[in-house]
């Protein structure tokens, strides 16, 4: 019996170690995976390892009940939004059970109703749970750095919550730093195992799914991996910039902290530890889609960075406001009178020029942050981009220009003298401008 379970254990093992390692690269070294388990108590301690040290002596620690793993790779051994390193896969969580759905039924009234006509891709896996489905594409990896990338992954995410609703799809599923339970690990909650179903191995590049959303979605555009065609116009949904600028402000506010050596209390950080955290709070809200006990995790763990944290009551109290102004931002009553009032809408609307305002934001200090900035430093940005894309500088242009303009008068000069009798039409055939022009250049001689 004991060799029986031995090699039973073995074969999940295989399963589990395989279904990573499809999903992650594992030659990658630079990249963690994170692996937990639900402790009686509901909390989930994290262990993270390398993505090419995954293998069946590593995951077979991770086959008994209630546990998971990280669909994202990490930089760092943190399972947060700043730190993702790569994005591996599209995914869908489906509580069926809640709704009385059979999880088979339900994978045969998807594949009727919107893979087989064409408003969904086919998925790689469908993952039985123990009582619900997760469904998962898989992508080439796409760095969880990139706002714009970051962006566009969550309105794929959040086209595919909303097509599959009705099935019971979780909305907390849109979360980039996402663990699911690892195949061949226990369900507690009715000791059934996890199993795969896998269905074909191509993977998609993410704009290929992004070419199923419905076609009043906005275009934009995505970088292109190194061998890749060039690129080309994609579907991405408005929400798309909502989003990137949630996670790019997050991003600047972590940086912006790092410049300061995390010394946040004092007058050298400018006392702005709690203006930080309400904000960090307040975007994490928007950007996780109301996650709350995330959003209070992540604003307590930034909080433990600081030279001189904040006790956690401290931390609950003084962002506190967070919360009720994201809720503020969703009620659509709120929103419609903030807009009759000249509004953008309701809830905390900064502008960058506030933020750097109230943050004392240094024009050094902006050079290193991707969105907080201030005027003067979007158009130095502005003009450098102008200039590396060949934009001659406005007075060499107009030097330029008068140049031309005076060549243009020694040609006309030459052409009347040798046909004083030539129309304004002729000249301007002869020297490849129209008959405008040359009347233009007539008042200058």
């Amino acid at each position: 019996m004991l060799a029986e379970h031995a090699i039973f254990d073995r074969a999940y093992a295989e399963q589990a170690n395989r279904y990573i390692h499809d999903q992650h690269d594992y030659t990658d070294t630079k990249s963690y995976i994170a692996l937990c388990h639900k402790t009686p108590k509901g909390k989930m301690p994290h262990r993270f390892v390398k993505t090419n040290d995954i293998n069946e002596a590593v995951v077979s620690d991770y086959l008994g009940e209630d546990c998971y793993f990280s669909m994202s790779s990490f930089v760092r051994h943190k399972r947060k939004v700043e730190w993702v390193r790569k994005i591996p896969a599209v995914w869908v969580d489906l509580d069926c059970y809640k709704l009385g759905l059979d999880p088979d039924w339900v994978l045969r009234s998807i594949e009727i109703n919107y893979i087989d006509t064409g408003n969904l891709p086919p998925f790689n896996w469908a993952v039985h749970s123990g009582q619900g489905l997760y469904l998962i594409w898989w992508i080439e990896p796409v760095p969880g750095a990139k706002p714009a990338v970051v962006g566009l992954w969550r309105t794929v995410m959040g086209y595919i919550y909303e097509t599959l609703r009705e099935y019971g799809a979780d909305p907390q599923c849109i979360d980039i730093t996402r663990v699911l339970r690892v195949p061949g690990s226990i369900n507690l909650k009715n000791g059934a195992r996890v199993t795969v179903d896998q269905r074909h191995d191509y993977r998609f590049a993410l704009r290929e799914i992004a070419e199923y959303l419905p076609e009043k979605i906005k275009t934009d555009q995505i970088p292109r991996r190194r061998g890749q065609p060039a690129k080309r116009e994609v579907k991405v949904v408005s929400l798309h910039n909502r989003y990137t600028l949630h996670y790019a402000r997050l991003q600047d506010l972590l940086k912006l902290c790092a410049m300061r050596q995390w010394k946040l209390s004092g007058p050298k950080g400018l006392g702005k530890r709690e203006l930080v955290l309400f904000l960090y709070r307040y975007w994490s809200l928007c950007f996780t889609g109301g996650d709350k006990d995330k959003a209070l995790e992540d604003t307590k763990a930034l909080n433990n960075q600081f030279d001189v944290p904040l006790p956690d009551q401290e931390v609950v109290k003084a962002t506190r406001s967070a919360e009720q102004a994201y809720e503020t931002q969703n009620d659509e009553e709120k929103n419609r009178k903030a807009k009759e009032m000249g509004y953008p809408g309701a809830g905390y609307n900064y502008s960058n020029k506030r933020l750097v305002r109230l943050l004392d934001i240094t024009a050094e200090e902006q050079k290193n942050l991707s969105t907080i900035i201030d005027y003067e430093e979007k158009q130095h940005r502005r003009r450098k981009a102008r200039r590396e894309a060949g934009v001659k500088p406005r007075d060499e242009y107009l030097e330029e220009q008068k140049k031309r303009s005076e060549d243009k008068l020694e040609a006309l000069r030459e052409a009347i003298k040798k046909n004083p009798l030539a129309t304004n039409k002729e000249l301007g055939e002869r020297l490849g401008v129209t008959d405008r022009r040359i009347r233009t250049l007539r008042k200058k001689l």
